[in-house]
């Protein structure tokens, strides 16, 4: 098997609903890792999300990429994983807020499953991880009478290039926030996340209201795909995800979960990716 690294950047919010509530206010929430407990897609939401987008464009194989009721797909789809989390500011309309504890988990995912991508952005990802006993979130560039969100006071990452990491999360280095993990772990907890009201209406009258937890537009997911070497669909299939937008939970109707796929790119001449390291 064969193994490439998208990253899914959210261009609306997002509701990849768990089908989980409370007593409280929060109707649905979102699907979170069990291990992180960080918001996750999981791999039957991502596969699913996938086949239907290219059901709607004509993809070739797929019930041999997929699968059908009498054999499994050949494509192995894992869950999409939070890397980046938006939060406003006062001087620019967002911060991409990430942590040491994310790069460390990017690091796991492309060690475990033999990605070996660009050398430059693998030593951004280790200088990030190895950034510990900072109390101050660290930006690239500190401004005067900065907020971001709920923080104040920032001191400025001066160690680490962000060159190859932005592009991950298409976004600048200006524009990128390092927390450390445990600030990192409150801004990405239940209590949070923004909710949302949806209101259902008949002739006028509101008659159901409720409210969803979402994945703010802008966050940024990171989810690994296996297929067989040699595949004859793959190439097909790769251009349509990464030229398209593919919608991903619920909601769809009122815009949400609306996704821009993108490859990371490999080594270069390592093209041959597979599952011996």
């Amino acid at each position: 098997m064969k193994t490439t690294v998208y990253t899914i950047r959210a261009i609306t919010n997002m509701q990849p609903g768990s089908g989980e509530a409370t007593q409280g206010v929060v109707d649905n929430f979102v699907q979170r890792d069990p291990a992180t407990d960080y918001p996750v897609i999981f791999g039957s939401s991502v596969k699913g999300a996938i086949r239907a987008f290219m059901d709607g464009n004509q993809c070739q194989g797929i019930n041999q990429i997929f699968g059908d009721n009498d054999k499994q797909g050949s494509y192995r789809f894992f869950s999409a994983q939070l890397i980046a989390l938006p939060l406003r500011s006062n001087k620019k309309p967002y911060y991409l807020a990430v942590s040491p504890g994310i790069a460390k988990q990017i690091l796991e995912i492309f060690d475990a499953l033999c990605f070996k991508p660009d050398d430059k952005l693998r030593e951004e990802l280790e200088c990030l991880k190895n950034l510990n006993d900072f109390n101050n979130p660290l930006v690239k560039q500190n401004i005067n009478n900065l907020v971001i969100e709920d923080f104040e006071q920032f001191d400025v990452l001066q160690n680490c290039d962000l060159t190859e990491f932005k592009k991950l999360l298409h976004a600048d280095n200006n524009n990128i926030v390092v927390l450390p993990d445990d600030k990192f772990n409150e801004i990405v907890s239940n209590e949070n996340l923004p909710v949302i009201a949806r209101n259902h209406l008949e002739n006028g009258q509101s008659k159901n209201l409720w409210y969803e937890q979402v994945i703010p537009r802008f966050s940024v997911f990171i989810m690994p795909l296996m297929y067989p070497e040699n595949d004859r669909y793959f190439t097909s299939f790769d251009s349509k995800l990464t030229s398209n937008i593919v919608q991903i939970g619920g909601n769809a109707t009122v815009g949400y979960g609306y996704t821009k796929f993108k490859k990371i790119p490999v080594k270069q001449n390592n093209e041959s990716q597979s599952d011996n390291c």
